[in-house]
């Protein structure tokens, strides 16, 4: 079973995601995945960084990290790519 987070930078941002955490919802529902922690997580890394950095890394560090993070920001959706770059741990060259 995968187990899925769910990190949200606003909660401002849930009315453009309530589509697809409705999806994840009914999955969870049917037991095809886990949703890690039972609870999407509110976090703004531009208002709280270090919290925010701090919940992904225990995300990823933990005994059963997930096996996705969705996350979901506004305009600006920094909380995407800061995720990325923080949790990436390898790079994989993929030219000759």
């Amino acid at each position: 079973m995968r187990r899925i987070a769910v990190v949200l930078g606003s909660t401002s941002d849930l009315s453009q995601c309530l589509s697809g955490l409705q999806l994840l919802k009914e999955a969870v529902g049917r037991g095809e995945i886990e949703l890690v922690g039972d609870e999407i997580r509110i976090s703004s890394i531009h208002r709280a960084t270090e919290d925010t950095l701090n919940h992904l890394y225990g995300l990823h560090e933990s005994d059963q990290p997930p096996d996705v993070i969705i996350t979901g920001a506004g305009m600006v959706a920094a909380l995407s790519g800061v995720a990325d770059s923080y949790l990436r741990h390898e790079l994989r060259n993929t030219g000759s």
